[in-house]
């Protein structure tokens, strides 16, 4: 089996670079980029500058023409706004996150490696970090991939790959465990915390009163116009990192209110909000329902999502104050 990874990094709306790794074949990776090619990227601060390919042609060097002549060495802080509107999570960037920061693919080594947005990792003393996909990939020599070169991997492109999204064992094809962690070279059931993952509501169901009776809009007789929002606080790295979002556009005059794959995804300005997996096993999500009205917004229910060990097709967070219940799922 073949498997190629197609990485497109999108700067605020702008595609810029668009990549595909995989070598077909040998254990060398070929050029990530062409001799001379340059490509915009994104200044500490949130300006643009531009960045250059490499003499060896492994990647992109570093962000020039930034304001004040300083570059951001292939890393940038994610910008927090401490708000209602949300953040900006560092799984949206085409890079691992370390803690708050997004290392892009290029700007990537042995010790800080890591593919679309997951927690950046070291990689094993026999691996070397992709500077194109983030992987690392374990050299098998000019004998090629194969059970005797990667006993504890799987193989594509005649590479070794030990990754939740190319597990496998004893030199066999490799698969994307899609959420979930690979253990001896096989897929779990098990909610992969080293993953990111968006969350799509596909339903509102809320009360038609409030607790004290009252209508939920109280100049007219109407169904509330719900939407949810989540949240959580990442607390592992330092400083702490936020993450929020909510669906949108609300729901009108509904209790039970059926949503899609667009109006169902929590996003915070407009762009999906990528949570990291631990944030569905620590038991620290929050979710809140309000009723959308002109004046201020009224708060149905708000709560904590227990902790999610396993990964699921969906999820519900059943009742919770004048809420009936959220289902949701993960991508």
């Amino acid at each position: 089996m073949s498997m190629r990874m197609h990485v497109c990094l999108i700067v605020l709306g702008l595609m810029s670079a668009c990549t595909v790794s995989g070598n077909g074949g040998g254990a060398k990776p070929g050029p990530a980029c062409k001799a001379g090619a340059q490509q915009a990227c994104l200044c500490l601060g949130g300006t643009m500058g531009t960045q250059t390919c490499k003499s060896d042609l492994t990647g992109f060097d570093v962000c020039v023409g930034c304001p004040g002549g300083a570059g951001d060495g292939g890393a940038f802080t994610v910008a927090l706004d401490g708000g209602s509107a949300g953040v900006t999570s560092c799984g949206s960037c085409a890079g691992c996150c370390n803690g708050s920061q997004c290392v892009l693919y290029a700007a990537q080594t042995n010790s800080i490696c890591g593919p679309k947005g997951s927690a950046c990792k070291a990689c094993n003393s026999s691996a070397t970090c992709s500077t194109s996909t983030g992987a690392c990939i374990t050299p098998t020599g000019s004998g090629g991939c194969d059970a005797t070169s990667c006993p504890n991997g799987c193989c594509s492109d005649g590479d070794c790959y030990m990754e939740s999204f190319a597990c496998g064992k004893n030199g066999g094809d490799c698969s994307d465990c899609g959420g979930t962690t690979c253990e001896a070279g096989a897929c779990t059931t098990k909610l992969d915390t080293d993953n990111i993952f968006q969350i799509i509501v596909s339903s509102i169901k809320v009360q038609a009163t409030t607790a004290s009776g009252s209508n939920w809009d109280y100049l007219v007789d109407t169904a509330p116009d719900p939407y949810v929002c989540f949240t959580y606080t990442d607390t592992t790295v330092t400083p702490s990192v936020d993450y929020k979002g909510c669906t949108s556009p609300p729901c009108q005059d509904q209790t039970t209110c059926t949503l899609n794959a667009t109006t169902g995804l929590i996003q915070s300005s407009g762009m999906g909000v990528f949570f990291p997996g631990i944030a569905f096993t620590d038991g620290n999500l929050k979710v809140a329902v309000y009723d959308s009205d002109e004046i201020s917004d009224d708060l149905i229910g708000q709560g904590a999502i227990p902790a999610q060990t396993m990964f699921k097709s969906s999820y519900s967070t059943g009742a919770f104050q004048q809420v009936i219940d959220v289902d949701y799922a993960l991508q």
